[in-house]
């Protein structure tokens, strides 16, 4: 998948009242019942005060401050002051883009599935990605001029893939984009023909089993390339485990956990890679560019042919394929036993042979700071 636009990075606003007094009883070992005991209010109301559903007193303020010694009455009441007034200017900012309706329509529950977001920063990003003033002007541009937004290829079976799908993928990648500005120090990409020198070198990096070891793996190949690279979770209502763009002069792959399986990832970099080394991404244009599923099916090519010496496979592969047969497949290819399984089970759509050997992917921390 390729996809090419612009990025931009939203600040961020105060905690929740509730948020901020947590911390600090946490930080001083002061528990919800201690608070009760020394302030007077019930285990309710102050429970009610923690899910922020009744406002921060200066009675309460000053038994908080009792509790937590170095506490500065005043600053309590103007933090709880502020959060309030934040509340109210939320409240006016969503009425005048008509969030209640707008996030419907835009499918901002699935968009934003595995982004932690709350409803005004949803708002906040989709005005900078799409360069509008009001959700409503987002609304028409999808409605109405869908064709002319971000278009990509993302399945192989266009007719399990609805309009309201488009629409969560078209969000999600946006939003991907306009956080890839986290990258701040500019690389020298340095040409196709150096890195597919530079992957092919390295294949054996790709062969480890472990998901620390093959992010960190992946980024060291990337920065040998001159490319940036970031981990996500997965779009909603997709099939998308990667994606590549160019922007500014600098080259971007994502790669999500779409299937949680080690070997998917690999895959998925490699197939961003040769969509690269093709020359399909080219570091001095920023515009969109739709890759048919032609195109994509001859860089999946690409990839397995990349990581598995095909003549061996179609040698080994038949009906009474064993698993030594496919070790040895993997020990030719240099290459791991769970991508060989990977394609093996791709091929013979036998998804319930050999899968202890596929392993496990997780991100501790993506590129959202989830």
């Amino acid at each position: 998948m390729i996809i090419k636009g612009s990025m931009h990075m939203m600040n961020r606003r105060i905690l929740p009242t509730s948020s901020f007094i947590k911390r600090y009883l946490k930080a001083n070992n002061v528990s919800q019942r201690d608070l009760h005991l020394a302030s007077g209010y019930s285990e309710k109301q102050i429970s009610l005060i923690m899910h922020d559903k009744l406002p921060v007193t200066k009675k309460f303020a000053k038994a908080l401050c009792k509790c937590i010694p170095g506490l500065d009455e005043d600053y309590v009441l103007n933090y709880s002051k502020k959060y309030q007034e934040q509340l109210k200017n939320d409240a006016e900012f969503l009425n005048k883009n008509n969030y209640a309706k707008n996030s419907k329509t835009l499918k901002l529950n699935q968009a934003f599935k595995n982004i932690t977001s709350d409803p005004v920063e949803q708002t906040t990003i989709l005005l900078d990605v799409f360069k509008k003033d009001n959700l409503n002007d987002v609304v028409s541009i999808i409605d109405n001029n869908f064709a002319n937004s971000i278009c990509v290829a993302y399945s192989k079976d266009r007719s399990k893939v609805t309009d309201n799908d488009n629409v969560v993928v078209d969000i999600w990648t946006k939003i991907i984009i306009n956080q890839l500005k986290l990258f701040e120090q500019d690389r020298v990409f340095v040409g196709t023909e150096k890195t597919k020198a530079i992957l092919y070198e390295n294949k054996d990096l790709l062969s480890t089993s472990d998901s620390n070891d093959l992010i960190k793996n992946i980024e060291y190949i990337c920065e040998q390339c001159g490319i940036h690279v970031a981990f996500c979770h997965a779009a909603p209502t997709s099939y998308i485990r990667g994606l590549s763009c160019s922007h500014c002069g600098q080259i971007y792959v994502v790669l999500t956990d779409r299937f949680r399986k080690i070997e998917y990832v690999v895959f998925a970099f490699v197939h961003e890679m040769m969509h690269i080394i093709s020359g399909d991404i080219n570091p001095n244009n920023d515009f969109i560019r739709v890759i048919d599923i032609e195109e994509e099916c001859n860089i999946d090519k690409m990839a397995s042919n990349f990581l598995i010496n095909k003549h061996l496979f179609k040698f080994y592969k038949n009906d009474n394929t064993k698993i030594d047969d496919l070790f040895k497949i993997a020990k030719e290819s240099n290459t791991s036993i769970g991508i060989v399984v990977s394609k093996y089970q791709y091929d013979t759509k036998d998804y319930q042979s050999y899968w202890q050997y596929l392993n496990s992917f997780t991100i501790e921390r993506d590129l959202f700071g989830n």
